[in-house]
């Protein structure tokens, strides 16, 4: 099991316009993600944060962009300790 990989999928009843202004939209995430502000210019190597309170609590990079169709990228949540290795491509 060298080469194990996790895929979650879910289906949401929306349009991909709706859907990707929910997850890239501040006024979205802040009502449905604890209050988080997301921000990043969503650009392929970009940095995504998310932030409450005006501290970065989750951050990540950009993997993939495709307005309405596709995005992957990293994450980390800031208050985690544990010792990983750096996040596999």
């Amino acid at each position: 099991m060298d080469n194990s990989t996790f895929v979650y999928v879910t289906y949401i009843a929306t349009t991909p316009e709706k859907l990707w202004e929910a997850l890239t939209n501040s006024d979205f995430t802040e009502k449905y993600f604890f209050g988080s502000k997301i921000q990043s210019d969503w650009k392929v190597g970009s940095e995504i944060t998310y932030s409450r309170d005006g501290k970065v609590s989750d951050y990540g990079k950009i993997l993939t962009c495709e307005p309405h169709r596709v995005l992957s990228f990293t994450w980390t949540y800031t208050a985690d300790t544990a010792v990983r290795e750096e996040p596999t491509l």
